[in-house]
């Protein structure tokens, strides 16, 4: 479990270094964030430190063996389902979004967890940012 903590991580502190363009269109629409959203491996190792890329590597990372996917339904649940370097994990959610601010809560093997950001949706491209830190995360809509 703690490799998976650490592999997870490692991927979201490499995606918070992606910002986007001011300049594409804002969608305010709440709805927009309905659909599937997946994580750029591209994008995830160029954000990441010399230590942290020679860890990926270490394990064998590879473009089709690493990727986060979201998918946001109509009615308030989700899903996410990530292949991080060979092993895979699915897990369900609930989430609201309002007024730029998305609330996921997360129940995986008895626990509950709640994680809030702020988002905004540009052309294809999702941007969560957690607003403590202005750490940022961009997904692309599949």
């Amino acid at each position: 479990m703690k490799k998976w903590i650490a592999i997870l991580m490692i991927v979201l502190t490499a995606l918070c270094a992606v910002a986007c363009d001011t300049e594409e269109k804002k969608d305010e629409n709440a709805d927009s964030i309905v659909g599937t959203w997946v994580t750029d491996y591209e994008t995830t190792m160029a954000g990441l430190s010399a230590e942290e890329k020679a860890m990926m590597e270490q394990y064998g990372a590879t473009a089709d063996s690493n990727q986060v996917q979201y998918t946001f339904k109509a009615d308030g649940t989700g899903s996410a389902s990530i292949n991080l370097m060979g092993e895979s994990k699915s897990v369900t959610f609930t989430y609201t979004a309002k007024d730029g601010k998305l609330v996921m809560t997360v129940t995986d093997d008895g626990k509950t967890e709640t994680a809030s950001f702020d988002y905004e949706i540009n052309d294809k491209k999702l941007v969560l940012s957690d607003g403590e830190d202005g750490e940022i995360v961009t997904l692309k809509r599949k």
